[in-house]
């Protein structure tokens, strides 16, 4: 996750962004070469916002359960 800390605007955006209100980004993640996990984020000016780390064979991040 130190990747975010250095341009994390080249991050796509997540499938789940147009239920978000601000621009949600996605960085997958995993061992080797398979990507087993993403974290859904937001850019702020001066800090980006963790909102979830989620596995991918879960469903769609929900933020108004």
């Amino acid at each position: 996750m130190r990747r975010l800390n250095h341009t994390p605007e080249r991050f796509p955006l997540a499938d789940e962004d147009d239920t978000f209100p601000y621009p949600l980004r996605e960085m997958l993640y995993g061992l080797g070469r398979k990507k087993t996990h993403r974290v859904l984020f937001v850019v702020r000016p001066n800090a980006v916002v963790i909102y979830a780390i989620r596995h991918v064979a879960q469903e769609q991040f929900n933020p108004y359960p």
